[in-house]
């Protein structure tokens, strides 16, 4: 299949605009995300180097190897400095990643501020995924460079597609063990226009004295009465609402007087009423992850993950612990 030229003229394009393309994509995906409305003109700006190099350098070249000579003069200068323009494509994909995974963070950070469940959707995919590229990329652009200086690190690629075939397999296995790879829109509509300038604003509320122990009494007496906690789908507009605040004044409370974020908190109640409930006769019957799901939690991962942060066991092992010490 190697020899068949009818290959090469088919794939040509596709496999030379995607290592400039891939950088882009990546950044529109994790922005579509948590975007309910995210449209063309959103990152038509991220796709005019790309177009650009399809136009004027990918097409051309696929005529040129049709032809069997160069269509245009600048072709044979690029020919002749393949090096500087591999640099320059392994630059931008660079700072597209960097960007990409930057912007994942902060979005986390929003998401964390405002939701009490992760359970939509599993980011660490797509975060390992930039990670990993980010990886790739970086040994990719020492061997660029050092062979634009005559430093043969290596005498081929062997490293690089090692590196890439390995990465691959790791996230293909890590994609299958998992429910949802490629996250549905916005969380199924469930994440609201939410973007990193909300974080990077850092809201600065001056509250009187008063004003903190009033905010906080009425927290902690709605959590001890009313239990808003145990609703899986609780989010800081709701709560702030049951405290009669703006969510702007109870995220900035939280943050910087408690010192919490809303979905630090939230989870930590969740894992003492699974505690009090592991030891009530009521619950005798009921599963650990029935126990969960009352007291809140959405997914038998979330839950697993944040009692063993909070606790420092796994749930079966604290509640073996806490029956051994009972008896």
């Amino acid at each position: 299949m190697n020899d068949l030229d009818i290959i090469t003229f088919l794939t040509f394009i596709f496999d030379d605009v995607a290592d400039i393309i891939i950088g882009p994509v990546l950044l529109i995906y994790v922005n579509s995300i948590f975007k309910n409305k995210y449209q063309f003109k959103d990152y038509f700006l991220h796709l005019i180097v790309p177009f650009v190099y399809l136009t004027l350098i990918s097409i051309p070249i696929l005529s040129s190897i049709v032809l069997e000579r160069f269509v245009f003069d600048y072709l044979k200068f690029l020919n002749n400095h393949k090096d500087i323009l591999f640099l320059f494509f392994t630059l931008y994909m660079l700072t597209y990643l960097l960007i990409t995974i930057n912007k994942l963070k902060v979005y986390k950070q929003v998401f964390k501020n405002n939701f009490s469940n992760f359970t939509k959707g599993d980011l660490k995919w797509i975060y390992y995924l930039l990670l990993g590229l980010i990886v790739v990329t970086c040994i990719d652009l020492i061997i660029t460079v050092s062979n634009l200086f005559s430093y043969k690190i290596l005498k081929d690629f062997d490293f690089i597609l090692i590196l890439e075939s390995s990465l691959l397999l790791y996230l293909g296995y890590y994609g299958i063990t998992q429910q949802r790879v490629f996250l549905p829109n916005s969380f199924e509509n469930g994440f609201q226009e939410l973007t990193p300038k909300k974080v990077l604003k850092k809201s600065t509320i001056n509250f009187s004295t008063n004003d903190l122990m009033e905010i906080k009494r009425n927290l902690y007496y709605l959590f001890e009465t009313e239990k808003p906690f145990l609703n899986e789908d609780l989010t800081l507009q709701k709560l702030a609402e049951s405290l009669s605040l703006t969510d702007k004044k109870l995220s900035t409370f939280l943050n910087q007087h408690l010192k919490i974020s809303f979905y630090d908190l939230i989870n930590k109640h969740r894992v003492i009423a699974v505690k009090e409930k592991m030891m009530s006769k009521e619950y005798d019957n009921i599963t650990l992850l029935g126990i969960a799901f009352d007291s809140g939690f959405k997914s038998k991962t979330s839950f697993n993950r944040i009692f063993k942060k909070e606790t420092g066991m796994s749930p079966s092992q604290y509640k073996k612990t806490t029956q051994h010490k009972l008896k």
